[in-house]
């Protein structure tokens, strides 16, 4: 870069500078959240002063994203205060070199199974004889408290899934939720085929209501979901008051007229709603999804039974629906009432329906 060119740059104000670079560097424009990608991010840090706070801010607010490696793992491990990384037994473990900057309060986004996965890799490798579920339990909670206690109102996503293989994870969700500002502000919550959820999930919903994006993936579990952790996610829908977009994915047994009867709730602020793996022959009516003004998308993937009764709320109102663009019906067998309402109004966008049964 020239010299002009750098001056230019230097001048630039960090609001702006934050913009080009995370809008730049992104790896995928139509994420969920936007993670741009780290190398690159680092080699802008390089540039100056003020394009090395700015990346850096951008690289720590997505540190559990793509890329997330076990010498990331150790750089987390490295900002924790000295004192604690001696209690934790792991001071002598970490790369020579001086204490990093605790980057932990941009942190605004937390992949728990990733988290956990990488400390048990890292224990494995460095601690063997203290890889304990107690040492690995220990580590992941100092972890989330050192960013809780870093951050102020700024985690925006929280994605916990597969923490049904073992059940001793479970018990970091509580971490979480010793400082309710922490959470209150989360935007993007995902949770698949996770174990003993319920008063976790229970808990969100007392706490957050601005989830702008929900799914909720019980679909993996080894068999049906207890009851009381199908309450708590439908708990947890009720209570939003920014709801945009929502991905459900269950087991056939579940009952889908509970998942519609808590739409009511949202259906101001829903401009998407994905089910999957549902089956819907006690649903008789779609009236919950009618009453949704603001729905632009409708998906149904590997989903059954759906009825004429069921659909013809859809047909009268209409007028509700007006900003409806897209239907898409994937692998559904037994859904040709949907799918010719869909192309009467002209927004079937994907025909993968079947004939033969899919379970």
């Amino acid at each position: 870069m020239s010299s002009s060119r750098q001056g230019l740059a230097a001048m630039l104000p960090p609001e702006v500078l934050h913009i080009i670079i995370h809008d730049h560097l992104c790896e995928n424009e139509h994420a969920i959240i936007r993670v741009p990608r780290k190398k690159a991010l680092t080699n802008t840090a390089l540039v100056n002063k003020n394009w090395f706070h700015v990346s850096m801010r951008i690289l720590w607010s997505n540190i559990f994203e793509n890329g997330f490696t076990l010498s990331t793992l150790e750089i987390l491990l490295r900002c924790l205060p000295m004192v604690t990384r001696k209690n934790l037994g792991i001071y002598e473990l970490l790369p020579k070199g001086p204490l990093l900057t605790p980057y932990g309060q941009y942190v605004n986004s937390i992949l728990l199974e990733m988290l956990f996965c990488f400390v048990d890799r890292w224990l494995g490798e460095n601690l063997p004889a203290s890889n304990t579920p107690k040492k690995k339990r220990e580590l992941v909670r100092t972890l989330l408290e050192f960013f809780s206690t870093q951050n102020k109102n700024r985690l925006i996503k929280l994605e916990v899934a597969g923490l049904h293989i073992n059940r001793l994870w479970a018990r970091n969700y509580e971490v979480i939720f010793h400082s309710r500002n922490w959470i209150e502000n989360l935007q993007v919550f995902v949770i698949r085929a996770a174990f003993d959820s319920t008063s976790f999930v229970n808990r969100l919903a007392d706490v957050c209501t601005k989830i702008t994006t929900l799914e909720i993936d019980y679909f993996n579990f080894d068999g049906a979901p207890e009851t009381e952790e199908i309450k708590a996610a439908l708990r947890l829908i009720a209570a939003q008051k920014q709801l945009r977009s929502l991905t459900w994915s269950s087991v056939v047994s579940v009952d889908p007229t509970k998942l519609l009867a808590a739409l009511s709730s949202v259906a101001c602020t829903l401009e998407r709603i994905e089910i999957e793996h549902t089956d819907f022959s006690n649903v008789l009516s779609l009236c919950p999804l009618a009453q949704c003004s603001n729905l632009e998308t409708m998906v149904f993937k590997d989903c059954r039974n759906i009825s004429e009764q069921a659909v013809q709320p859809l047909e009268k109102q209409q007028k509700k629906l007006t900003k409806l663009r897209e239907v898409k019906l994937v692998r559904c067998n037994d859904f040709e009432a949907l799918q010719a309402y869909a192309r009467r109004r002209n927004v079937l966008q994907q025909d993968m329906t079947f004939d033969t049964p899919l379970y």
